[in-house]
């Protein structure tokens, strides 16, 4: 990691969200995309995204533990959104 302040997640510009999105191997291999931290929220507290799952940070070019990652974190101790879409789901 070696950097302080938040970290970058997975960014792609796309007409939908304008940017920013989590990329996540699920426990089950399987990779998720989260577009908006209202979604991963909602898939943290839902158990679908747990603590041994892992995040894409592109800027190290590498897969890291969710269970360290400051959106989890707050992901377990606040409310999700109740108008949030489903992930998108990539094999």
């Amino acid at each position: 990691m070696g950097r302080q302040g938040k970290w970058n997640v997975f960014r792609v510009q796309t007409h939908e969200t304008g940017g920013e999105m989590y990329r996540i191997r699920l426990a089950s291999g399987e990779q998720a995309v989260f577009r908006t931290v209202e979604e991963l929220t909602l898939a943290v507290q839902s158990g679908v995204v747990g603590p041994t799952a892992e995040v894409y940070l592109p800027d190290a070019n590498r897969w890291m533990q969710m269970e360290s990652h400051p959106d989890f974190q707050a992901s377990r101790v606040k409310p999700a959104s109740d108008a949030v879409s489903r992930p998108h789901l990539r094999q």
